[in-house]
C-alpha cells in the first residue's frame, strides 16, 4: 500500500483553489448543482474525516459532507489533482473550461 502525505499548507491551498473556482463559476451564472468537483479518493476520505479548519465569515470548519463540498457535488478521481468543472462545459469550452489544481504531495 502506498502512503501519501500532504501538509497543512497544501490542504489550505486546495481549499482556497476550490473556493476561488466555485466563485469564478458562480460569477458566470453557474449554479452549484451545475458544477462538479473531482477529488482523489484518498483526499475525499481525508476531507470527510478531518475537516479543513479554515474559518470564513462564520465559525464552522469546511468539510466534505454527504459527498458535497461548499454545496457542490463531488466525485472520485484517480489522479493527484483537484478538478472543478461545469457539467455542460461542451456548450462553451472556452469560457467553461475545467479548473485544475495539481496536489503537492510530500
Amino acid at each position: 500500500m502506498v502512503t501519501k502525505q500532504i501538509n497543512k499548507s497544501e490542504i489550505l491551498a486546495i481549499h482556497n483553489f476550490l473556493m476561488c473556482a466555485i466563485h469564478d463559476f458562480h460569477a458566470m451564472n453557474c449554479q452549484s448543482d451545475e458544477l462538479i468537483i473531482s477529488l482523489p479518493n484518498w483526499l475525499q476520505q481525508l476531507l470527510h474525516w478531518h475537516p479543513i479548519i479554515k474559518y470564513l465569515d462564520y465559525n464552522e470548519p469546511m468539510s466534505l459532507e454527504h459527498l458535497k463540498y461548499a454545496d457542490v457535488k463531488t466525485q472520485p478521481h484517480y489522479s493527484d489533482e483537484v478538478v472543478v468543472f461545469f457539467k455542460d462545459y461542451h456548450i462553451n469550452p472556452q469560457s467553461f473550461s475545467p479548473k485544475i489544481h495539481l496536489i503537492q504531495i510530500d
